[in-house]
């Protein structure tokens, strides 16, 4: 349906009913990002539904890195194109040379929204702010694991300190790799993942994996 405006009841409502719509009962749960706070907040509101968590790149604290973007984007948008905000921000979470596979894709990605549906989701950071507050004090009753680039300047240390904070959640780091584990690593990603969920264990951290040379041109 079309929204005059977002907030993650209706984002978290969109996913419960998918997967009601499916027949899923239980299943483990996987978020990129961002989505750290929708599958927190679909545990608060369903938690029989998951098994357990995985957090990727997860988001646990309003950074002054997001504020700054935030902030910025809701001024700039008078005077910018929306897409050169997007480009920014990739640079900010992203400024590695390995890093540039995941800029490129945020990128892309970007190109699918168009510019009213942009600021629906720069309107969400109020509500945004206020549940990574909640989340962060509230007990985690799922097995969670966080996983993480350690190249991640934005988001790394605060996840730390809810992993700290939580006892049913645990932490993987790649090294030599930035934000977007899923992609810039993604055989150590689907490694640790598959581990966690199909024990035993996981390591605690793990090499980097080389991405594949691109194919020279004839």
């Amino acid at each position: 349906p079309e929204y005059r405006d977002y907030n993650f009841d209706i984002v978290t409502g969109d996913v419960i009913r998918v997967i009601d719509h499916l027949g899923i009962r239980k299943a483990h749960f996987l978020s990129l990002s961002l989505g750290s706070v929708i599958l927190q907040k679909l545990d608060e509101e369903r938690p029989d539904m998951i098994g357990k968590m995985v957090m990727a790149g997860g988001v646990f604290r309003a950074t002054f890195a997001i504020r700054l973007f935030v902030h910025s984007a809701k001024f700039l948008n008078y005077f910018l194109p929306y897409r050169v905000m997007y480009n920014l921000f990739s640079w900010i979470v992203l400024p590695r040379r390995n890093h540039r596979q995941s800029r490129r894709l945020f990128r892309l990605q970007s190109q699918k929204l168009s510019s009213r549906e942009y600021l629906k989701w720069v309107g969400l950071y109020k509500d945004f702010f206020r549940l990574l507050r909640r989340f962060f004090d509230r007990k985690l009753e799922k097995l969670s694991l966080v996983v993480m680039g350690e190249q991640d300047h934005v988001f790394n240390k605060a996840a730390q300190r809810f992993v700290a904070q939580h006892q049913k959640a645990q932490m993987a780091i790649i090294e030599k790799c930035g934000h977007v584990v899923n992609i810039e690593q993604h055989e150590r990603f689907n490694q640790m993942v598959l581990a966690f969920l199909a024990p035993p264990g996981l390591p605690h951290r793990a090499k980097e994996y080389p991405l594949p040379s691109p194919a020279k041109k004839e």
